[in-house]
């Protein structure tokens, strides 16, 4: 039921995006990233671990339709750098601001509501997990192998149109998904704002 109600609803949109105005193009930006780490125990408040943030990348492309009037959908597909920094201590009492980078693959789908050239925006999002990875630690990196490979997250977006070629935009992705694949008593999500430049070429 719910497959076949997700294909009537795509199949609609792309006759609709079929008959209306298109635009596509690239996008690069910054991502400020960061966790939410979160130890539940039985009988034991919930403990919020300290995390801080860290600054990724963002590369992609994107293709807009109008919808109606004011309303357009817009998808993209980005390589997008995020993650969340910490303070690691070795046994000896070294420490260091070590950084957990995790690279994914993600693909926003949003509903946007242009007013002249300031538009908004709300709507899910897919990521697949490339690389997860422990970085500026003892001066090495090393592989994270407990997190799952799939996460979903729900955007809010903002953006301004500088020319017809041109927009800038920020988002805000807040991840849904526990992202340890055993998780027992621990829970992580992923959270991001995106500032990004999109240019159309079409």
């Amino acid at each position: 039921m719910n497959k076949t109600f997700i294909l009537v609803i795509g199949m609609l949109i792309l006759g609709l995006c079929a008959r209306t105005q298109r635009h596509y193009g690239l996008k690069a930006g910054v991502n400020l990233a960061n966790q939410v780490k979160t130890i539940s125990l039985p009988q034991v408040p919930s403990i919020t671990q300290d995390t801080k943030p860290i600054v990724g990348y963002q590369l992609g492309a994107f293709y807009k339709a109008t919808l109606h009037n004011r309303l357009l959908v817009a998808a993209e597909a980005n390589f997008s750098v995020i993650g969340s920094g910490m303070t690691l201590t070795t046994p000896d009492g070294k420490s260091y601001n070590a950084h957990e980078k995790l690279g994914y693959i993600e693909f926003p789908l949003t509903i946007q509501y242009k007013m002249s050239k300031i538009y908004f925006g709300v709507g899910p999002g897919v990521e697949f997990k490339l690389f997860s990875k422990v970085t500026n630690f003892e001066g090495s990196s090393y592989d994270i192998p407990y997190y799952k490979t799939l996460d979903a997250a729900g955007n809010l977006l903002a953006g301004y149109s500088v020319s017809k070629k041109l927009d800038l935009n920020i988002r805000y992705n807040r991840g849904l998904v526990n992202l340890y694949k055993d998780p027992g008593y621990t829970k992580t999500n992923n959270r991001f704002f995106n500032l990004s430049m999109l240019y159309a070429l079409k």
